[in-house]
């Protein structure tokens, strides 16, 4: 059978168009009822939901009780590109460091040009980044006529409510299972902390890290997004298949250190690169003592499919690992239906 969208584009079975599905959920649907059921030893209960972009939600227990519902939340994104640990630029710069940041301005002088004579080189290569992104946006390379066909420059802000735990949110918005985190500038040099470094030092690592990201969004306005290009899996085997009654894609994949999910303590695929991420998050004493599992337990090869309409990550199977089976299986009900704000308070019924 073709996996088709809902807009009856039929969609190729292969790794490319997966991670394009995977990045485009954000773009292919606006409002949408589904069912879960989790499956393995630490399954929780089953869940319906309705979610209308970008900030309402109502949630039941399969029974049809009610759990919760919201219909104003404010924004959960963020983006970042330069650590924030980077001090605030001093007044004069030593000569190197002035001779790289006159090199970003030079990059990015078609994007932006310092607005007054002392504006930051810093701010100066943002708002480039900003016009760089924004004409990338207006005119995205797509796959199948609706699929974002290249990686995003930084991860996308959050366009659906938190309801739970972010692995709800992942699981509507499954970003990462296409694309890993990606850094435009210089990582610092191994075993040299960013306070055991001299002023001096500080100040020329953070004129690289600017011209660094000049350099990157120099790319980024010609199209050219290869750096940001780090799969977040190895993609083994993707078919067409038939799920309730919905085309989706299924892949078998395996996760590799570039996995970045939403919420490390909840991710999509709960297994040893996740559970690496965040016990170096916590550090080892911590996870020693509230007994975090050892990453190498965990598994790195699952079963998963993406609804061909929307892109929402409808099942999820652990293949290995410390909880084979595990997972959970979304059902889509409706997509787009024009959902009353009545709906998304306590009181109202659906």
């Amino acid at each position: 059978m073709n996996a088709r969208t809902d807009a009856g584009v039929s969609l190729e079975a292969d790794a490319a168009t997966f991670r394009a599905l995977a990045r485009s959920s954000r773009r292919l649907w606006g409002s949408v009822r589904l069912s879960v059921s989790e499956c393995g030893p630490w399954a929780g209960d089953g869940w319906r939901a309705w979610v209308r972009r970008p900030s309402a939600y109502r949630l039941e227990r399969l029974d049809g009780s009610l759990q919760d519902a919201e219909l104003d939340q404010g924004g959960t994104g963020s983006t970042a590109f330069l650590r924030g640990e980077v001090a605030d630029p001093e007044e004069h710069y030593g000569p190197e460091a002035t001779a790289l940041r006159r090199e970003a301005l030079d990059l990015v002088g078609d994007l932006a040009r310092p607005a007054t004579p002392d504006e930051d080189a810093l701010s100066v290569v943002i708002r480039a980044r900003d016009e760089a992104e924004r004409r990338l946006a207006a005119n995205p390379r797509l796959l199948a006529g609706r699929l974002l066909a290249d990686p995003p420059t930084s991860r996308p802000e959050d366009g659906v409510p938190f309801f739970v735990n972010y692995r709800r949110m992942a699981l509507l918005e499954p970003d990462e299972l296409a694309d890993g985190e990606a850094d435009p500038v210089e990582e610092l040099p191994d075993g040299v902390p960013w306070e055991s470094m001299t002023p001096q030092e500080q100040e020329l690592h953070h004129a690289r890290e600017i011209r660094d990201l000049a350099v990157a969004v120099t790319e980024t306005a010609r199209g050219d997004l290869a750096r940001w290009d780090r799969p977040a899996l190895e993609i083994a085997r993707v078919d067409r298949v038939d799920h309730h009654g919905r085309p989706a894609l299924e892949a078998v994949v395996r996760t590799t250190p570039a996995y970045s999910p939403r919420c490390s303590c909840c991710p999509l695929l709960a297994g040893r690169h996740a559970l690496a991420t965040e016990r170096d998050a916590m550090g080892e004493e911590q996870a020693r003592q509230i007994g975090w599992p050892d990453p190498a337990e965990g598994g790195v090869d699952f079963r998963v499919r993406l609804d061909a309409g929307t892109g929402i990550c409808v099942e999820v199977e652990a293949l290995d690992g410390i909880e084979p089976g595990g997972g959970f299986t979304a059902v889509v009900e409706e997509v787009d239906v024009r959902y009353p704000d009545a709906l998304f308070t306590e009181r109202s019924t659906p």
